[in-house]
């Protein structure tokens, strides 16, 4: 128990979070307390450094006892994604298992990858809860997301609209992003808490995101001959392991309109240029030809 006093306040505290989920534990399953999973989702397309930095510092603030990465299945708003729900899942096994010690609590769940249709939040969460009731589940969020016009007791799900379910059912755990401020947290629901770090840490971020590694894949394969690229821009942004399988499957090899239009000119430039090329030496064969056939004339007055 943390012996510090906690202070009431408008903006819930992690000592308030703890203070409350302490409480709750001690009087479910006589007085045994649940482990406390903060589920980290997303399209992973691919997990990158800063994915697994992520979720190391949210297991560093004590906020939870394990984070468990949360790969999305089929989007239908993004139905080539260049990587399958399997393979963007074996990414994330991947990197959680090259990037930190076997003991360090991060985990990967495929449950919404073992699934032919997109899962809602508040249905993937449900099912966690019901499949693993010596746990408590907390989605993380951040603070991007809690921005005017964003609301997520809109959200939907399989049974309908079940935002207002969502926000009171479950523990969001709120990252602190730079330039998106939120005043009062409490106002997008009853169970939203900032998480910080302890001692005054700050937590270390990147911009190195999926975006940025799937954009430098696909120029690495259409600016190099696919045989032999190694993709070496990729090099210290994603785990060595999630490098040489992109490598190996050869993802990301789509290439942007842009890029297509660029490759075809220069296609038919080298075109254009190997005809004229072939114009001019056909033309030179014709005149070296007629200077050496002997003239119809004199053909005749020999004759």
């Amino acid at each position: 128990m943390y012996s510090k006093k906690v202070s009431i306040s408008r903006q819930p505290t992690l000592e308030r979070f703890f203070t409350r989920k302490r409480n709750s534990e001690d009087e479910s399953s006589a007085g045994e307390s649940k482990k406390r999973i903060a589920i980290l989702g997303g399209a992973f397309n691919p997990p990158t450094n800063q994915h697994i930095s992520l979720a190391t510092e949210i297991v560093h603030s004590g906020c939870c006892d394990a984070v468990w990465l949360m790969p999305c299945g089929p989007r239908p708003d993004k139905p080539d994604m260049g990587a399958t729900p399997q393979q963007r899942c074996t990414m994330c096994e991947i990197a959680v298992n090259t990037s930190v010690s076997a003991t360090f609590p991060i985990m990967v769940t495929s449950h919404e990858v073992d699934r032919d249709e997109n899962m809602a939040t508040y249905d993937s969460l449900c099912y966690l809860r019901g499949k693993y009731p010596d746990c408590t589940f907390s989605f993380v969020v951040g603070s991007d997301w809690l921005q005017p016009g964003t609301d997520l007791r809109q959200w939907t799900s399989k049974e309908g609209r079940t935002g207002e379910r969502l926000v009171s059912e479950f523990d969001f755990l709120v990252l602190r992003r730079p330039g998106y401020e939120v005043a009062d947290l409490s106002t997008y629901g009853p169970r939203f808490y900032w998480m910080d770090l302890p001692n005054g840490f700050k937590l270390v971020e990147s911009t190195a995101s999926s975006t940025e590694i799937r954009k430098r894949a696909t120029h690495n394969w259409s600016a190099e001959c696919s045989e032999s690229t190694t993709l070496s821009s990729l090099d210290g942004l994603v785990a060595t392991g999630v490098h040489a399988y992109i490598l190996r499957h050869k993802l990301y090899r789509r290439v942007s309109w842009r890029m297509v239009r660029a490759r075809d000119e220069a296609v038919r430039e080298v075109v254009r240029e190997s005809t004229r090329e072939r114009s001019g030496s056909a033309a030179n064969s014709m005149r070296s030809e007629a200077d050496e056939r002997p003239s119809e004339r004199f053909s005749v007055s020999s004759v």
